[in-house]
């Protein structure tokens, strides 16, 4: 790949991407997270019975439905729509989603019915955003570089990691009461549980306990969010980002982009245009005699020859286009009577367009059937890659517990043990053995991604058959998951052949390393399959192949669990 004209100064515009994968998926993990803050105020009285029971279930069903309308969308039409309507504009409405949503969890006299509707509406309003935003920059890093394609991704793990770590330390800091009946046990969060056994009016002094802690929870992803919004509008301020923009033609400013105009602040030609003197000896003496011979004959010395031309070639190439009919056919004649010959001078212009340095191989669509079909397959990838992981993730392993817990359904309960086992020690392989799993699998994921920029596909794109294969391969992790100590609402049919903590743990970030890895491998290198041509279709199909295997492995997975259990 050519040197870059303009550098990426202090990797800038790279962390800039970073903090957009963060702010990418912030608003799911957050909602996911602070099941706890719902699950008291979707109870204050009046409610909805069906909306309170089930709001998980509604959660994942409005928005992926949701999600997946509007990225079906955005395959059709995000030719025609600007990134600041795919990006700017989402970011904008989650930001409002997100203070109006903090500024509501501390008003805790409104009741669960209205509760109830403000989250589906905001659900489906993120869905709808998120979808966008998928798309929206994902195309945006694709004007870059693969390194910052993968910036991109390693914020979304980012943003992940950080949620799921918040939510263990927020509810390691909450002791549980393990002697709660089973009924009340399958409130996964005790202090509701609490506070009902020990009040008068529990959900109210439950909403009003939650409140601070959901405000602060909101409010900081509202400011994430709102770094974003400045983060994006910093990138063409940028030198580098600035320059890229307008090697694609994104920017809108006129000036920058007429022919013969250079880039007054870095220096740098768009378009250049180099002039050639063309001289044709016109013999007017052999024409007076009707031979004709010498009218015509020409002799051309390019000024460009002196270096100029040398050094456009380096990043430009000629537009045949403007070139057509300047042979010497089309040079004026001069006809002098008095003379014997003269030389006519004619000025005629060579124009070079600047080449956005995107990794590209054009032979690959006159090869094999694999290289032609390679987006494709690369999508395919991505379909099963999210599909294995919903599969088990987080509809089964929400259900692991530790191999020396006691519990006999689900929820998991605190460890039993000696006085002098380790407070954190016996919570983690007590209650806290599922967080703990969400934590691991985020660090996996997170790993995963980032160690994608080392090794061979991290600098040539991967046959699509291989990393096709790679991802059968997952099936296996998944698979063993199934086996562990799984301890479900009823008695879960398969045996614990891998019951030691050790396997669950391992499996599950293995899981997530295999998941990052993956994702951020496809991300970067599906550019490279596409024709310039049809580089907008990168961003909504890559977004749309996730949002599609998200929804099949978690309809995979509520079968699975179905069958699985002894009813």
């Amino acid at each position: 790949m050519p040197k870059e004209e303009v550098a990426d100064t202090y990797a800038l515009v790279y962390y800039i991407f970073l903090l957009l994968g963060t702010g990418l998926l912030l608003p799911w993990n957050v909602f996911l997270t602070e099941k706890e803050f719902y699950d008291v105020r979707l109870h204050v009285a009046p409610y909805y019975r069906y909306i309170t029971e089930n709001f998980m279930s509604l959660f994942s069903l409005v928005f992926n439905t949701s999600s997946m309308l509007a990225l079906s969308f955005l395959v059709v039409y995000q030719k025609q729509m600007s990134l600041r309507s795919l990006v700017l504009q989402p970011f904008i409405i989650i930001f409002v989603m997100l203070v109006s949503t903090a500024a509501l969890a501390i008003r805790t006299d409104i009741n669960g019915e209205i509760m109830g509707k403000l989250s589906l509406v905001s659900l489906v309003l993120m869905g709808v955003c998120m979808a966008f935003l998928q798309g929206g920059i994902m195309q945006l890093a694709s004007l870059f570089s693969v390194t910052h394609i993968r910036g991109v991704v390693s914020g979304i793990a980012v943003g992940g990691l950080v949620t799921s770590t918040l939510s263990l330390l927020s509810q390691l800091r909450i002791e549980p009461t393990p002697s709660l009946s089973p009924s009340i046990a399958k409130n996964t969060f005790s202090i509701h549980s609490r506070l009902s056994l020990a009040s008068d009016d529990p959900v109210d002094d439950a909403a009003k306990e939650v409140a601070p802690a959901a405000f602060l929870y909101f409010s900081t992803a509202a400011a994430v969010v709102g770094l974003c919004i400045i983060g994006y509008w910093a990138i063409p301020l940028l030198p580098y980002g600035r320059y890229k923009l307008l090697l694609a033609g994104i920017l809108d400013d006129t000036k920058e982009r007429i022919l013969n105009t250079y880039d007054e602040d870095f220096e740098e030609p768009l378009l250049a245009v180099v002039e050639e003197e063309v001289r044709v000896v016109v013999d007017s003496g052999a024409d007076r005699h009707g031979d004709g011979s010498n009218v015509g004959r020409s002799n051309s010395t390019s000024s460009a020859d002196k270096g100029a031309h040398t050094g456009s070639t380096a990043m430009a190439i000629t537009n045949p286009a403007v070139n057509e009919g300047n042979d010497a056919s089309t040079v004026a004649r001069a006809i002098i009577d008095d003379v014997t010959s003269t030389t006519v001078v004619q000025k005629r212009e060579r124009v070079f367009s600047a080449i956005i340095s995107v990794e590209r191989d054009y032979t690959v669509f006159t090869r094999t059937w694999q290289k032609r079909f390679a987006f494709e397959l690369y999508c395919l990838s991505l379909f099963l890659t999210l599909g294995v992981t919903m599969t088990v993730h987080p509809g089964i392993s929400a259900f692991v517990c530790s191999s020396s817990n006691a519990a006999t359904t689900s929820p998991c309960v605190v460890r039993g043990g000696s006085s002098s086992d380790r407070e954190i020690v016996r919570r983690l392989m007590g209650d806290l053995f599922v967080p703990l799993i969400f934590v691991l699998f985020s660090l996996g994921d997170f790993l995963g991604r980032v160690l994608s920029g080392h090794g061979p596909w991290s600098h040539r794109a991967p046959k699509p058959l291989s990393l096709l294969f790679y991802t059968l391969c997952r099936s296996f992790i998944a698979v063993g998951i199934c086996f562990c100590h799984v301890i479900t609402p009823t008695r879960w049919r398969l045996h614990d052949k891998l019951s030691h903590d050790v396997w669950p743990l391992g499996l599950v970030m293995s899981l997530g390393f295999t998941q990052g890895h993956l994702i951020s491998t496809i991300c970067m290198h599906a550019p490279s399959t596409l024709l310039p041509t049809e580089q907008s279709r990168y961003g909504p199909v890559t977004s749309f192949s996730i949002a599609v295997g998200c929804c099949v492995g978690s309809s995979i997975s509520t079968t699975l669990s179905y069958v699985m259990q002894m009813h």
